[in-house]
């Protein structure tokens, strides 16, 4: 039986495939146990059988991941790399999860999503790869795509979940890390990196995703905070959109991006919640070169796309 899907991502291959992967209960286990993988060759009008991604099986997950009785495999994102190959990640949430870490994993299908290989760890939190990494402090996250580069290595734009007040200078925050998949090598990017030494002085908090357009220019995305509804509360900081031209090129900050969204007219500011600036925003590359910058306020009961 597979049930309450949970953070379901998705994406287009070259072909036009829409592949989508989310996560299901399997077999009435504890916890969900295993990501599902559904495709459409007719923009979504009809849909395949939903089948399993067995490597992502909460039963194959690695021997840093301990088993708690209260588990969960929640997905990452999905990558179209070079070669219409999709690249899924996902982790494992366990009830200690904090003390123990938690691992970051990957798979890739050659075929569009009809099969996937073998599981692959990213991150093993009790050997971290960065001296500012703690032992048995887990990597984060991805709730946003990869950003592939020109060398073979992915950008991972981290973002620390069950913590969304951690800011700049946290003690073990990973920021963004470089992942070398044929060596297995993280390795920071001290400039969307806060806390790091370099970072760039626009971003109080994480990056949350970052984009190429055809041109080779980056837009990369950062994360605000109104601070209202933080415990004790923060400053308000803005949400920044930082732009390179190209590769190895600096980043600057644009001008003129909306900081944080208020509070609309009606609303209690107790009521007021604002994952939409912390989270909620999205940077797409249009095929005529243009980028689009999207955004969703958390207006209780409703949401607010902008």
């Amino acid at each position: 039986m597979h049930d309450a899907l949970a953070g379901a991502t998705a994406c287009v291959t070259q072909d036009g495939t829409l592949v989508v992967v989310y996560a299901a209960n399997e077999n009435d286990s504890p916890g969900k146990d295993v990501l599902m993988c559904t495709r459409s060759a007719d923009d979504g009008a009809t849909w395949s059988e939903p089948t399993p991604i067995a490597c992502s099986r909460f039963s194959e997950r690695p021997a840093c991941v301990p088993d708690t009785g209260v588990h969960e495999v929640y997905p990452g994102t999905l990558t179209l790399l070079s070669g219409d190959r999709v690249l899924c990640t996902w982790d494992y949430y366990v009830s200690n999860n904090v003390e123990q870490g938690r691992a970051l994993l990957y798979t890739i299908s050659e075929d569009a999503g009809a099969t996937w290989g073998e599981q692959h760890l990213i991150f093993d939190p009790s050997d971290p790869p960065d001296a500012e990494l703690q032992e048995n402090q887990h990597l984060g996250t991805l709730r946003h795509s990869i950003l592939p580069q020109d060398d073979g290595r992915w950008l991972l734009p981290l973002t620390v979940a069950g913590n969304r007040s951690l800011s700049a200078g946290a003690a073990g925050y990973p920021g963004v890390q470089l992942y070398d998949p044929e060596t297995g090598a993280l390795s920071a990017v001290p400039e969307l990196s806060p806390g790091r030494e370099g970072c760039h002085p626009a971003l109080e908090h994480p990056i949350l995703m970052a984009v190429r357009g055809a041109d080779g220019a980056v837009l990369a995305m950062g994360m605000g905070n109104s601070g209202h509804n933080q415990v004790p509360p923060e400053p308000p900081s803005a949400a920044p959109v930082l732009f390179s031209p190209g590769p190895g090129e600096q980043f600057e900050e644009v001008a003129g991006f909306p900081a944080n969204v208020e509070c609309p007219p009606g609303v209690e500011l107790s009521e007021w919640d604002d994952d939409g600036d912390r989270w909620g925003r999205d940077v797409i590359a249009l095929k005529d070169g243009r980028m689009l910058v999207a955004c969703e306020s958390h207006a209780h009961p409703n949401h607010t796309p902008l």
